[in-house]
């Protein structure tokens, strides 16, 4: 997960190894750039970064990107009856087309979180080719609304972890 099988862009890749200089410490890549159902230029770039002090990288995240702090959120888990607690913030670049999503984690929560996020990158023809349609629908076409498409890959992504069935309009 420290490397991409997409293809990020030089200049994207740029920002990202000075970020990765900057905070000292390694990027782990997950979601969609993992993926064949990665859209350039649409789909966001999901980092995990696991540190022993949360706070110093969101002070390191807040000032490199430019974000308020006030823009981090807290978010808390459930992954096999253990509540992992990280930190999650979206950057948004001048360039459309280059959006992070950073996800910050203590050091102990490590192999849980690792585990979690690679489970949807290993998923099998089928549900990458629903995967895509669903995108190219909401990316492409737009003939889907942003609720739409979160609600079903939301779902996608649950049935793939084994916590609900696939899709309500499948039944």
């Amino acid at each position: 997960m420290e490397y991409t099988k997409n293809k990020i862009p030089y200049d994207i890749q740029k920002i990202l190894n000075n970020y990765k200089e900057y905070i000292d410490t390694k990027i782990y890549y997950y979601g969609s750039i993992q993926r064949v159902d990665y859209f350039i230029g649409k789909s966001d770039i999901d980092i995990l970064i696991f540190t022993d002090n949360v706070d110093a990288i969101i002070s390191k995240t807040s000032y490199y990107f430019h974000i308020n702090k006030k823009k981090f959120r807290k978010i808390v888990w459930n992954y096999k009856n253990k509540l992992i607690e990280g930190i999650k913030v979206m950057y948004y670049s001048d360039d459309p087309e280059f959006r992070l999503e950073i996800s910050i984690y203590d050091e102990k929560y490590k192999k849980y979180v690792i585990a979690d996020k690679s489970l949807p990158n290993n998923i099998s023809f089928m549900l990458s080719l629903l995967l895509i349609i669903l995108k190219c629908l909401y990316y492409n076409i737009g003939i889907i609304p942003k609720s739409y498409y979160r609600y079903y890959k939301t779902n996608l992504f649950n049935y793939i972890r084994g916590e609900e069935s696939i899709f309500v309009l499948l039944k």
